[in-house]
């Protein structure tokens, strides 16, 4: 079956494949832990090549931003900081953008989540894609997953739905 005919078939129903979970909407924003322990086991490759995967298959009709923590301790690296649909070129973009993210730095999860829904009020979706346990800032200390699930609930006004995928063999601390 051609992607025009599977296009035409799709009719806005949800994606035409199984991802495992299902997205409020289609306005949805990927936030990729891109910490130095996604390097063991190619983590960061794996992300990589299933979120291109995830994304081929995507129609037009999504609205996407891609964003990658830490890139430094205050800031993130969005591809564009809004939500864009999602056109050839912009897959394009999106496929450049992933080959090109490194693995380095810790796991800001509450930080990157703060800034998600300060950049991206009207998204239905976040997807986190991590490997590891919060940390504090851009630090080796932990971070309180308790106190981060309350500050998303206080934060999450709109419900965004926040679906979390884990990498790797084994949770590390």
């Amino acid at each position: 079956m051609s992607a025009e005919i599977e296009q035409n078939n799709y009719q806005g129903k949800g994606l035409p494949v199984d991802v495992g979970f299902d997205f409020k909407g289609r306005k949805i924003v990927f936030i990729i832990d891109v910490s130095g322990s996604m390097n063991r086991e190619d983590r960061i490759g794996q992300v990589k090549a299933g979120l291109k995967m995830l994304i081929t298959s995507m129609p037009k009709d999504y609205n996407l931003d891609v964003v990658a923590f830490p890139n430094h301790p205050s800031a993130y690296r969005p591809l564009w900081g809004g939500l864009k649909a999602l056109d050839e070129f912009n897959k394009d973009h999106i496929y450049r953008y992933l080959l090109n993210l490194k693995a380095v730095g810790f796991t800001p999860t509450a930080q990157v989540l703060n800034y998600a829904f300060d950049t991206y009020p009207n998204a239905t979706d976040f997807v986190l894609l991590s490997d590891g346990a919060p940390t504090k800032g851009n630090s080796k200390i932990p971070d309180n997953i308790s106190e981060i699930l309350i500050n998303v609930k206080q934060r999450n006004k709109k419900n965004i739905r926040i679906s979390t995928i884990g990498v790797g063999s084994s949770f590390l601390d």
